[in-house]
């Protein structure tokens, strides 16, 4: 059995100037493994974060499993990126996710998603969007499973009209007259993330490497108005890119009769997917 937990960082305001704190990408995107593993990375991830964070030591009075409820954000850990950041901010950055990064690769993580790039002054259909990305998702996990395994899918609760929607976008594959996605267990499940550990992997995943890596890298024309474009976030890259391009992986896409990655970015510009792990100086416009 195979579960993925899938969370997102930004969503689909319209990139503007006229406000500086809206985020230049949409990132929904999944970290899956083997359900045996569900105990170990728990019970790893509330110590990797009482080691860094007082404040989850604080949480814990009641028992050490109280950790889990109190969340890191991944705003605290882009801090520690930014040009202007602090030696102490930094090193407890750098050492929080070199620890988020061990524990993936240590569990036989993979990762799934999609990045999505706004162009200035254009809107976006959030609803499709997300359903477009949870259909890729939910296909790539499907496509790397094991021919006689199982898997299922839980995502970060939202709204219930939101929920409703993205549940109907799979069940019309799942249950069509060429359904797809048959082993999977049932439709994408949604919960809260304070009491799920895989939902805060997947959320941290989002919000403190692939979203900033990829502002900086997709929306570096934007670094002097925008604060998520910070030039600093290229480090997240260089130091991480290399491990998470290896916890990616290909898979065949029927219903397109093609290879895909199972982590694509989709920009306006049609920039390669490959300059969210690469160390090179992105193009820029």
């Amino acid at each position: 059995m195979q579960l993925c937990y899938v969370n997102e960082s930004g969503n689909a305001e319209t990139l503007t100037r006229v406000d500086a704190d809206r985020q230049p990408v949409v990132v929904v995107a999944g970290v899956s493994f083997p359900e045996a593993h569900l105990a170990d990375i728990t019970h790893e991830w509330i110590e990797l974060k009482r080691s860094y964070l007082p404040a989850v030591r604080g949480a814990s009075r009641h028992g050490w499993l109280d950790g889990i409820l109190k969340e890191v954000k991944g705003a605290t850990l882009r801090r520690g990126f930014r040009v202007t950041a602090t030696t102490r901010q930094r090193k407890q950055a750098i050492g929080f996710l070199d620890g988020l990064v061990r524990l993936l690769e240590r569990h036989e993580c993979r990762i799934v998603g999609r990045v999505w790039v706004k162009q200035l002054d254009a809107p976006i259909d959030g609803m499709a969007l997300h359903v477009s990305s949870l259909r890729f998702i939910c296909a790539a996990f499907h496509a790397g499973l094991g021919e006689a395994e199982r898997g299922t899918v839980l995502i970060d609760s939202q709204t219930y009209q939101h929920n409703h929607r993205l549940a109907h976008a799979i069940f019309t594959q799942r249950f069509g007259r060429r359904p797809s996605h048959e082993r999977l267990l049932d439709l994408p499940v949604f919960g809260h993330s304070d009491n799920h550990a895989g939902l805060q992997l997947a959320d941290l995943l989002c919000s403190a490497m692939l979203a900033p890596v990829a502002c900086a890298t997709y929306a570096s024309e934007h670094a002097g108005w925008n604060r998520h474009c910070d030039p600093g976030f290229f480090e997240i890259r260089e130091r991480y890119g290399a491990r998470l391009e290896r916890l990616a992986y290909g898979w065949r896409d029927a219903r397109e009769g093609r290879e895909r990655p199972s982590l694509v970015v989709h920009d306006p510009l049609k920039r390669s997917t490959q300059l969210m792990w690469a160390a090179a100086t992105p193009v820029t416009t």
